[in-house]
């Protein structure tokens, strides 16, 4: 049985998921930050990519991924969503505060770190896997200024 190439289509269409925001730093228009998400099937698993770019240099200031296997649809779709999530969040917390724009890839990594933490893609550079599984910091004044934030 041949199966259209329209039905196939759809299919992916629907296994594919994408997600942007811009983090715009009110200071001024140099942090200029774009955050993307995506959910692609290929090569028989479900991969899920986070990229935070920023849009002066359009260099990444940080990349991760997740890996699932051809079964886990549901649950890569769910930490898709949770990942959404807390990206929304995120913004809300930059939206209102004075966050510098620098310190949004500790923020975004501190944040996802917990989610789906088996399923995140290894380099396979020893001490790199290594530190990711280092507590981070939440509040990004203490990053900067160890708890002595002036003001």
């Amino acid at each position: 049985m041949i199966i259209p190439s329209k039905q196939v289509i759809n299919k992916i269409a629907k296994t594919n998921k994408d997600y942007e925001l811009d983090f715009v730093n009110a200071q001024g228009n140099n942090d200029v930050y774009t955050l993307k998400i995506f959910l692609r099937h290929t090569n028989s698993i479900y991969k899920l990519r986070l990229v935070l770019t920023g849009n002066v240099l359009s260099y990444p200031a940080l990349t991760l991924n997740w890996v699932f296997e051809d079964n886990e649809y549901e649950l890569a779709s769910r930490v898709f969503h949770r990942i959404c999530d807390e990206a929304d969040e995120l913004k809300l917390k930059y939206d209102r505060s004075t966050m510098p724009a620098s310190t949004l890839a500790a923020q975004i990594r501190e944040a996802v770190r917990p989610i789906s933490s088996k399923h995140q893609e290894k380099s396979n550079i020893p001490f790199v896997d290594e530190a990711a599984k280092l507590p981070g910091v939440s509040d990004w004044r203490d990053s900067i200024y160890r708890g002595d934030y002036p003001g």
